[in-house]
């Protein structure tokens, strides 16, 4: 059959026509749906592979940045915990200003008052502030357990009521080397706990003195610093007993012995005094330092301080920008030899 060229032509745009309904209809059809779903999810995941590629070309610096986020969360960990400070303010106490009238019997032990030598004592305030920083001093705090449970509750476990040994890298790292086993916390511990916590401040002009400690809890930061105070004084007050007592004996002994008129008035004038020592160390009273003002505690918290923690984090920064100028130039050179 032969057709003209005109109908020819328009056989041929309805053919075209007729496909392209064809196409149009399978393409919205079920089979076209899931082309199209292909087709997204094929660029979705070509689009991940290339993030992941460019990702990848930096991993050392997401290593870097995961290992300093580390150490910042850890130094943030420890340094950004509230703390408060507890302040206390002592003067010298009354009753010792009362007990030391004349107490050259003190230094009568070695017989250098019936010498004639000028004997010299120690004021008990003195003792006091020396006793602050003595290890005898945590040592007698040391026996409050309850103390000690409160400063080191880190290793304490008040479920089973007893000390728990640290368990980590640092521990196992410990045995491998063969070092001094863990021992649950005492008096070192503590004196070195002091040292690193309280800060004694005594100003010399009027003699006042103050005390003050940092701790989390505000309540406890107070009862230490009482404790403190009250242990550092009984020290002293039972230093001055037994050298009292010690003064005493001597002078006993030594009036069995002396005859002479002098001697023996001298003695019982040092005893007099002794006695008056005696009778004010018995007082139930600071003896030789007084809580003028506090414990008293600041109502807002003394730390982490603002500029220790920006410093941390611009620390941080500094590292991690040092680090991507040293290592860029090289990774660059590297990337360049491959192209």
């Amino acid at each position: 059959m032969t057709v003209s060229g005109d109908s020819g032509v328009k056989l041929q745009r309805l053919g075209r026509s007729d496909a392209r309904m064809t196409d149009e209809s399978a393409a919205s059809g079920p089979a076209g749906d899931r082309l199209a779903d292909d087709s997204v999810l094929a660029t979705d995941v070509a689009a991940f592979y290339s993030i992941m590629g460019r990702l990848m070309r930096f991993r050392w610096l997401l290593v870097a940045g995961a290992i300093l986020g580390i150490v910042l969360a850890v130094l943030i960990k420890i340094y950004g915990l509230p703390e408060y400070t507890a302040r206390v303010q002592l003067m010298p106490s009354q009753t010792t200003s009362l007990a030391q009238g004349d107490l050259q019997a003190k230094s009568l032990f070695g017989g250098g008052f019936l010498m004639g030598q000028q004997p010299q004592s120690v004021p008990p305030y003195v003792q006091f502030q020396t006793a602050l920083t003595s290890f005898e001093l945590a040592r007698q705090l040391a026996e409050d357990q309850q103390l000690l449970t409160k400063i080191f509750y880190k290793f304490w476990d008040p479920e089973t009521g007893q000390w728990v040994a640290p368990d980590g890298p640092i521990a196992k790292l410990r045995d491998t080397l063969g070092l001094r086993p863990w021992a649950p916390p005492g008096a070192w511990e503590l004196q070195r706990f002091m040292m690193a916590r309280v800060e004694i401040n005594a100003a010399a002009a009027n003699g006042m003195m103050e005390i003050s400690f940092e701790w989390e809890d505000p309540v406890f930061a107070q009862e230490f610093l009482r404790k403190m105070v009250a242990v550092a004084d009984n020290m002293v007050r039972a230093a001055d007993v037994r050298r009292a007592q010690q003064v005493e004996d001597f002078i006993l002994s030594r009036l069995d012995e002396v005859t002479q008129i002098e001697q023996r008035t001298a003695l019982t004038r040092l005893m007099i005094e002794n006695e008056r020592v005696l009778i004010f160390t018995a007082i139930e009273a600071p003896y030789a330092a007084a809580i003028f003002d506090g414990p008293i505690v600041e109502d807002r918290p003394s730390s982490p301080k603002l500029g220790k923690m920006i410093l941390i984090l611009a620390g941080g920064l500094v590292f991690l920008i040092s680090l991507i100028v040293l290592l860029w130039p090289t990774r660059r050179r590297r990337a360049a030899r491959r192209g």
